[in-house]
């Protein structure tokens, strides 16, 4: 589902995991928020399968840190 609104959201076709900031990972929810384009439980989804993806790119030395683990869901 997040795959399909990231491309939606679409920061570009060379963009990758390791190349998005806090930012941008926050920019990303509150469009989803906007409009009412997501129920608060896709939101919640959005944010762990974010968090999830983004603790496994830290733990496999790929990033720094997970960038995803501070994201807020509640509008």
């Amino acid at each position: 589902m997040w795959l399909d609104m990231w491309a939606e959201y679409n920061l570009g076709p060379d963009v990758g995991l390791t190349d998005l900031t806090e930012e941008d990972l926050s920019d990303f929810m509150s469009w989803l928020r906007e409009d009412g384009k997501c129920r608060q439980e896709t939101l919640a989804n959005t944010a762990r399968q974010l968090n999830q993806a983004y603790r496994y790119a830290y733990t496999a030395g790929l990033m720094g840190r997970n960038i995803a683990a501070g994201l807020v869901t509640a509008s």
